[in-house]
């Protein structure tokens, strides 16, 4: 039935999502990749080829779903792309719509991986550039991070379930 949630973890999304909220789920790709690469006032070139990278190296990703949007990007970045920079919704807004659209239409263990994922891109993001000693991680990009993760609405809990944001995190480091 439509708006059921659905149990199986590996299944073909594209019966669960319309094509519009297919759309939003790629678009959260971009929404933590703007926050967090325009946190400090502009996005690098750094920023910019980790995000390639990863959407280019996408089969480290352990959620099946976040693989699954990922991939779907990389066979059409420039057309999705284009059209998320038209797209008129804020990141806390965005964030707030995949939230809600993932408890709604997927099992909560793929819900919650999946909101993971996105802020261990947002580390990913955030760690290609910046100091060389310490954290590459600025403070306006740590907060970045850390409201997108409020908005998608995760709680400490959740945050601490294995997988863990270092065990995705680390995962990246496969590509």
């Amino acid at each position: 039935m439509a708006g059921d949630i659905i149990i199986n973890d590996f299944q073909d999304y594209s019966e669960v999502f319309s094509g519009t909220e297919w759309k939003t789920l790629q678009f959260s790709i971009f929404w933590m990749f703007n926050a967090v690469a325009k946190a400090d006032g502009k996005i690098d070139k750094k920023e910019m080829d980790a995000l390639q990278h990863l959407i280019k190296n996408s089969s480290a990703i352990i959620n099946h779903l976040a693989w699954t949007v990922i991939s779907s990007i990389e066979k059409e970045f420039d057309i999705i792309f284009a059209e998320f920079e038209t797209d008129k919704r804020e990141v806390i807004d965005g964030m707030r719509e995949v939230s809600d659209l993932l408890n709604k239409k997927v099992n909560p263990k793929t819900a919650v991986e999946f909101k993971k994922t996105l802020i261990g891109i947002g580390f990913y993001i955030a760690n290609a550039s910046g100091k060389w000693i310490g954290s590459k991680v600025c403070a306006e990009e740590g907060i970045a991070i850390k409201l997108a993760g409020m908005n998608l609405r995760l709680s400490a809990a959740q945050l601490d379930e294995i997988p863990t944001i270092d065990d995705i995190f680390s995962s990246f480091d496969e590509f």
